[in-house]
């Protein structure tokens, strides 16, 4: 499931960028009706999550939209702001020539050992699969991660993936528990992206 994305990321890596991407990859492609949009609450742990949340790394949370929608949905700073600090998770988002349909915003535990929550707050896409979503919360030119969830009724449960140049698609032990808290709300994660902006916060 997702290999397309990890080959993605590889051809970044090389400079190809968005041209030498094939149209059929990435994770950017509208879902159909019905899939599970909305908030969620996102725990990430190493491991199965202990109930103390004694191995807690990442919180924060994760929204999906059923339908596309475009940066214009931030300010000129905020965009400016995203171009700068994540264009490798950009590239790979417009590879199809696909608009966004998710957005993130996480906290890393201090000394957390996740690829997730490097990027804070970012924009990114999701496709719907055979066994249920996956959507990119960080790539780099040459690694990224991403979260592969399942409908657990309301709630979405999965495994962080992460991929390299020389490493293959590789399932991590961290687990990640999605809870459902309401309908999609961009700009829960939308201000996280126009607050960074107005600080000139730098991610790289």
């Amino acid at each position: 499931m997702l290999e397309n994305i990890g080959r993605s990321a590889r051809l970044l890596a090389l400079g190809c960028g968005v041209a030498c991407v094939p149209a059929a990859s990435g994770i950017t492609q509208v879902p159909a009706a019905g899939t599970p949009a909305g908030t969620y609450q996102v725990s990430i742990c190493g491991g199965v999550c202990a109930a103390d949340g004694s191995n807690l790394l990442v919180t924060g949370l994760l929204v999906l939209t059923p339908q596309a929608f475009t940066l214009e949905r931030l300010s000129e700073a905020g965009q400016r702001h995203l171009r700068q600090s994540d264009p490798a998770l950009l590239i790979a988002l417009s590879e199809s020539d696909r608009e966004p349909n998710a957005c993130f915003a996480l906290e890393r535990r201090r000394g957390a050992s996740s690829l997730a929550g490097i990027t804070r707050a970012g924009i990114t896409g999701w496709r719907s699969s055979e066994h249920g979503i996956a959507v990119r919360l960080w790539v780099s030119p040459d690694a990224g991660y991403a979260a592969e969830l399942r409908p657990d009724g309301r709630n979405l449960m999965g495994s962080g993936f992460t991929w390299g140049m020389s490493d293959e698609y590789r399932q991590t032990t961290e687990t990640i528990i999605a809870t459902y808290v309401g309908p999609p709300d961009l700009d829960r994660c939308l201000r996280v992206i126009e607050d960074e902006a107005a600080r000139g916060v730098t991610r790289n």
